[in-house]
């Protein structure tokens, strides 16, 4: 297993386990509709194991690994992750979109756009942010140095999704890169873009653009 995406794959986790805290502001209520399905002559990529579609360009490479390979990397509760994280890489492995999935079955049902309350309440998006840098990994210098909430609600391709960016130091280098949750169900979504050394501006924009396309796929 390439080693750069354990790290990758320990970050992703790192975030989406973070611990709940105290309650941030409240959510505005008016969405940022973000209805996107890629651009001309991207792939659509179907994880039929996590329920989701995205559409990356031609030149990016689709990767995923098993919960249980990140289990043995990390002193984290994985309970409730679903069975694999997947990664959309660009070339030259310069940087990739993580994406995973929290299965909350048996816990309140999380929203979707056509239920009473569509949005991600603000405690359960507190548990992703929170007190993140707490986890350990064994062989991997991994540190949460910033979060930056985004009080505003999103709908990406119809569901109701929140933001935040972060600064995490990977092995003494620092990395700036945004993130979505995305509910469905009783399922949270996170996907985020880790900029490794020699990702250019280009690919990051790239890379937000490849987290606008993401959609449920049943």
């Amino acid at each position: 297993m390439n080693n750069q995406i354990i790290v990758i794959c320990a970050v992703t986790a790192l975030f989406a386990a973070g611990c709940v805290g105290d309650p941030g502001g409240s959510a505005t209520t008016t969405p940022v509709v973000i209805d996107y399905q890629g651009d001309p002559g991207w792939v659509r990529y179907t994880n039929t194991d996590l329920h989701f579609s995205i559409s990356t360009p031609v030149d990016w490479e689709i990767l995923s690994v098993t919960k249980s390979v990140l289990a043995k990397k990390t002193t984290m509760n994985l309970t409730l992750a679903m069975n694999r994280v997947v990664f959309a890489c660009a070339p030259n492995m310069t940087g990739c979109v993580m994406i995973s999935g929290m299965d909350y079955s048996g816990e309140p049902v999380s929203p979707d756009n056509d239920s009473g309350d569509p949005w991600i309440p603000d405690n359960r998006y507190e548990e992703f942010l929170v007190n993140a840098e707490s986890a350990t990994f064994e062989g991997i210098d991994v540190t949460i140095t910033s979060v930056t909430k985004d009080s505003r609600n999103y709908l990406i391709n119809g569901h109701p999704a929140r933001h935040a960016s972060f600064i995490v130091q990977i092995n003494g280098e620092s990395q700036t890169t945004d993130c979505y949750i995305i509910a469905h169900n009783n399922v949270y979504y996170s996907e985020w873009y880790a900029a490794r050394p020699g990702s250019t501006t280009f690919e990051a924009a790239t890379a937000s653009d490849i987290m606008h396309t993401f959609d449920i796929a049943l």
